[in-house]
């Protein structure tokens, strides 16, 4: 009997020493959740506040503008434009070659890189067929020529630049003329 309990202490002592060396490790998963939540939200959110604090301020500067009619801008080395205020005008920036529509009152004008369009209210039908004559004076190709009823619509090219002019006649009889131009 000495001999089994020699065994059994032995075999205690045994179980002992190897679970206290092979004790079960501490789990890492609250520091991974911790880390991918760093990751997923933290680390986005600090971008978004800076993005926000440095182009947030060119965004509500635009806004403001536009309130006031205006906007000017430049992405990517392109201007862009929109003049919505009661002093709308032809756009300077159109090229030079392009006769200007002087009849009726432009409401808006705007660029965006090479594409120039101008909104006209009050021109009348036949003042719209006169600037198609006048832009074949002027050396563009008039294509495109459609007349259905009140309305007209026209494209025209010279080099590489198109004009589009639509005009529309709403319930009221209010006329809005829609110029185009762009370079292809």
């Amino acid at each position: 009997m000495a001999d089994t309990k020699k065994e059994v202490t032995k075999t205690v002592e045994k179980t002992a020493t190897e679970t206290s060396t092979t004790a079960p490790k501490k789990s890492n998963t609250g520091l991974i959740v911790a880390i991918i939540l760093i990751v997923l939200i933290v680390l986005p959110a600090l971008g978004f506040g800076a993005f926000w604090f440095f182009v947030g301020r060119k965004i509500d500067k635009a806004v403001d503008d536009f309130e006031n009619g205006e906007v000017n801008f430049t992405v990517d080395g392109e201007d862009y434009s929109l003049d919505t205020s009661e002093n709308a005008s032809w756009p300077d920036s159109m090229p030079s070659f392009v006769p200007k529509f002087t009849d009726g009152t432009i409401v808006t004008s705007g660029r965006l890189g090479d594409l120039w369009t101008v909104e006209i209210e009050g021109a009348t039908k036949d003042q719209a067929l006169a600037y198609r004559n006048a832009l074949a004076a002027a050396g563009w190709t008039v294509e495109e020529n459609v007349e259905i009823s009140e309305m007209i619509s026209f494209g025209a090219a010279k080099d590489n630049y198109s004009l589009m002019l639509a005009q529309t006649v709403d319930e009221d009889g209010k006329r809005t003329t829609i110029l185009s131009v762009s370079n292809e």
